[in-house]
């Protein structure tokens, strides 16, 4: 069997749309996941062990909390909607936006107010 480049452009052409995102979003992760697999090795070079765990500390606090603090909508759930609500995709983006807004206000008050009992909960200091 031949590889062509016309033979590929046919093929992706005639998928689904829900195909073609699914496509899209994995090549998109490959692409990430690349970065990070070429970057990490770098940072274990240039810093210490003690940087490299607050580092990933706070990568993992921050995936969590804008996880919570958005309410998933950012991650897959305005994707997966705005293919339901074709009708009305504007109202739905509004809404989704606004109880983002309303999400990373409240968590950033929260956050703002509560920073020293959360700070030896987190082992991270705030003071940098």
């Amino acid at each position: 069997m031949k590889f062509s480049i016309r033979s590929m452009k046919q093929k992706i052409t005639s998928m689904p749309v829900g195909t073609k995102a699914a496509l899209v979003y994995t090549i998109a992760s490959f692409i990430t996941r690349g970065f990070s697999f070429i970057t990490t090795p770098l940072f274990t070079r240039i810093m210490s062990v003690e940087q490299m765990g607050v580092v990933s500390n706070f990568s993992t606090w921050q995936g969590f909390i804008s996880d919570v603090v958005t309410l998933g909508l950012v991650s897959g759930a305005v994707n997966i909607a705005l293919k339901d609500y074709k009708e009305d995709r504007l109202g739905f983006l509004k809404n989704a936006q606004f109880l983002i807004l309303l999400g990373v206000l409240t968590g950033g008050l929260v956050i703002g107010l509560c920073y020293p009992i959360l700070e030896p909960v987190m082992k991270m200091p705030f003071h940098y």
